[in-house]
Parts: structure tokens; sequence; C-alpha cells
């Protein structure tokens, strides 16, 4: 009785297609539950800044470059720092923010607000798109392992996320001009943000074809068009300003000497299925006996149909371990000195190298987790939007040479943003979650592991 009055079971039906009847049923917490959730995803958050930052001196793997990118600004020296691999907006929000010369106390401050800005961001968006209580989506989010540990840290993912999610929370609201300026802004932080307004004005651009059906396809696709400019006229600007500063410089890098060059990397697709499966490993387990059965039913039901997706993705097996290579030179080393730390990151990269079998290993598991996640995302009543996210977080991660669990971060809140969990999903999942942070943390806060 308990577990029903916290979590009573609805289908809502917020401007979007009802969900297909084999879909999980989401549930709606209470205004209780709604409250705890709250309550824990800011209170945790706020309780690693006090336990993280005042703790960790000056800093703990890219803190101290960030650190001291503001402190050229600061000092006033001549151009870009060479090593500067974004814009500088977070840095120079770090030094509007705090009074004198930058410190590693104050930047994670700043950080920090930046990430109660996200909760909010991502809750009044969860709120206007689903129509329920925002809370426990808000407290998946805190707890997202590759994510929490910067909401303390002198990084720029959790800022530059914080403003696309608050540009979605606008673009969902309908303030397309508005949209616009906070896109802009965590262009600002990163640029890779330009790629989830690209989402939102391909998610405008679907929504306005699917609307209208009976026009003939060239007018009804001009018709759509006109309707996503009308909607979106803030984020095409952001898109225009961003090929005209391509255009014009050949680059949006301000920063000449780092290691993120535009080159994909096959290996971050074997990383993503380790990372995946240790991110997702309870509901794996929990779903296993049933997307067996409905394997072995398809199979009956469409042996020929079956049979020939098993040959084409089985196909992919041998051609991603034959051509697996781990060829960043941030990814090929277990441990540095002074201070010695770890990058997790590169544990499975590394092993791979040197032991065939689990390249193979990654491989198939690559490949089982692209088919559990397009199975997934086709029961989902926004299966559109997931697949969409899909693709942008592919390209996103296409993008940089380097496998950085940092930069699966946005995909994987758009994920839990569009993904409908029933109560017991999601109290598996934040348990799940809290371990791995938990786990995690005092080897973050003593200097000794990221991921």
């Amino acid at each position: 009785m308990r577990a029903r009055r916290f979590f009573p079971a609805v289908v809502s039906s917020v401007n979007h297609p009802v969900s297909p009847p084999s879909a999980v049923v989401p549930f709606v917490a209470t205004p209780r539950l709604n409250r705890w959730c709250w309550g824990l995803a800011l209170g945790l958050t706020v309780l690693w800044f006090w336990v993280y930052a005042p703790r960790v001196g000056d800093g703990f793997c890219d803190e101290p470059g960030h650190l001291g990118i503001m402190r050229h600004f600061h000092e006033g020296r001549p151009g870009w720092p060479d090593t500067l691999p974004h814009p500088p907006g977070y840095h120079y929000v770090v030094l509007w923010l705090t009074p004198g010369a930058p410190t590693p106390m104050g930047a994670r401050t700043v950080t920090l607000l930046f990430a109660l800005g996200l909760f909010t961001a991502f809750g009044a968006a969860w709120r206007r798109l689903h129509g329920a209580p925002a809370g426990p989506a808000v407290l998946l989010l805190a707890l997202l392992p590759i994510m929490q540990p910067f909401t303390a840290m002198i990084y720029t993912d959790v800022p530059a996320l914080a403003l696309v999610f608050g540009a979605w929370w606008a673009q969902l609201s309908r303030r397309g001009w508005l949209a616009g300026l906070l896109l802009a802004a965590a262009c600002l932080i990163r640029q890779t943000s330009v790629l989830w307004g690209s989402f939102f004005l391909l998610r405008e651009l679907w929504l306005a074809w699917r609307a209208d059906s009976s026009r003939p396809l060239w007018p009804r696709f001009l018709a759509a068009v006109f309707e996503t400019c009308r909607q979106s006229g803030g984020l095409i600007v952001v898109h225009i300003l961003v090929a005209t500063v391509i255009l014009v410089t050949g680059r949006l890098t301000p920063g000449t000497q780092h290691g993120n060059a535009l080159q994909p990397n096959l290996a971050t697709l074997h990383f993503g299925a380790v990372l995946l499966a240790l991110l997702g490993l309870p509901l794996w387990l929990t779903q296993l006996r049933a997307a067996t059965a409905t394997l072995v039913r398809n199979a009956r039901q469409r042996p020929v149909f079956v049979t020939l997706g098993a040959l084409a993705f089985g196909a992919l097996i041998p051609i991603l371990a034959h051509y697996y290579r781990n060829p960043h030179i941030w990814n090929q080393e277990l441990w540095w000195d002074n201070p010695p730390f770890t990058l997790l990151r590169n544990w499975p990269l590394i092993y791979a190298d040197r032991l065939p079998i689990l390249r193979w290993l990654w491989s198939v598991l690559a490949v089982v987790l692209i088919l559990t996640l397009m199975h997934t995302a086709g029961r989902e009543r926004f299966r559109d939007e997931l697949f969409m996210v899909s693709i942008f977080g592919v390209v996103l991660l296409a993008t940089n040479g380097l496998v950085e669990p940092r930069y699966f971060i946005t995909p994987a809140a758009f994920w839990l943003f569009f993904r409908q969990f029933n109560a017991r999903q999601w109290r598996v999942l934040v348990i799940w979650f809290g371990v791995l942070c938990v786990a995690h943390a005092p080897f973050i806060a003593r200097k000794l592991s990221l991921w």
C-alpha cells in the first residue's frame, strides 16, 4: 500500500501520441515524494561540494589548466591561451562572479551554482513536457555517476549543460528567442552545445511535419519548415552565427595547442558499451528474462526477419573487433605520477589493446547494447526523441578522438529526460547510481581516480 501511495501509475498524454501498448507505464510522484527527491538532489550536491571543494587544494586532473586560463585573463596577458580547448565563457563568468584573483574555491562555487541551475532548468523542462512532478527525474540526474563529481569541480561540462537545458525549457515554453540566447551562452562555454540546438530544431521540424498529414509531400515539408522557423528564430540565428565563425576562422576553438582534434575514434563505441553496461547493470539484469522471451517469440513468428537481422548485426562484431584501436595519447596510461592517480576510462581501453579476447567481448557488448537501446526506445512514448538524441549523441562523440566519459553526459541526461520509468525501475536505478557515486567519491576526494 505504501508503494501505491507513493507511486500511483498514470499514462500522461501531453502533446504527444499515446504510448504503444507494450510501453512502460510511468509513475507520477506524490507531492511528498517529489519534495524528498528535490531535497535529496540539491542536498547531496551541496554535500559533495563541501566534501570535495575544501580538501583538494589547487585542483585535480584538468582543474589546474582551467585555473591557469582564468589567471591568464585576470592578469591581462595578450592573446588567447594556447591550451584553451573551447570558448572562455565559463572562465569569464568565474572572473565576474568572484572578486580578486581566481581561486579554486571560487571557481568550484560557480560550478555548484550552475549545477543547481541545471536541476532547476531540467525540472522545469520535465514538468513542461511530461506534465508531472519532476523530482524523481531530477534526483536521477543529480546521481548520474559520470556527471555527479563535476558538479563541484572546475570543469565546463555542468555549466554548459545547465544552459542547454535552460534553452530546452525555453523552447518547450515557446520562448524561441530566449532559447536562442541561452543556447548562445552555452556555446560560449562549450562549442559542441550547438549540436543540441540542432536537435531542438529537428524535433520542431518533425512535430510540424507529423501534425499535418493531409497535404502533398512538398507543401507539407515547406509548411513544416515555415512553422519551425516561426517557433525557433533564436536557435536559427545561433546556427547562422556558428556557421559564420567556422567559415571565417576555420574553427571554433580559440586555443591552438590541445589534444581535442576532430578525429572520430572507434574505441569510443567499445568504451561506450562498457560504460552503458555498468550504468544500467541492474536494469539489464532485471530485463534479461523478458528480453530473451521477446527474442524467442519473434524468432518463431518472423524467423526470416530475425535471422537476417542476427546475421547483419552479427557481422558487425568481427569488424568492430578487428578495427579496434586506442590511438589517443591521453588514453594510453593506467597511472600518472605527481600525484599518483588513474583515469578509469583508460583501463578497458588499454587492456583491450593487450588482450584480444576483450576486443571481442567489448564488440559483442556494443552490438547487444545497440539492439537493446533500439528495442527500449521503440517501446517508449517519446521514442522519436530518443532516437534523435541517440543520433546526436553519436555525432557528438564522433567529434573527438579522445575517449572520455564526460562526453556521454549530455546524451545520457537527455535519455533520462525522455525515458519513462515505472516505480520499480526508478527505485533500482536511484539505488544503483547512488552506490556508484558513493563508491567512487572517496577516491575522487583523495585525488586517486576520476572517470
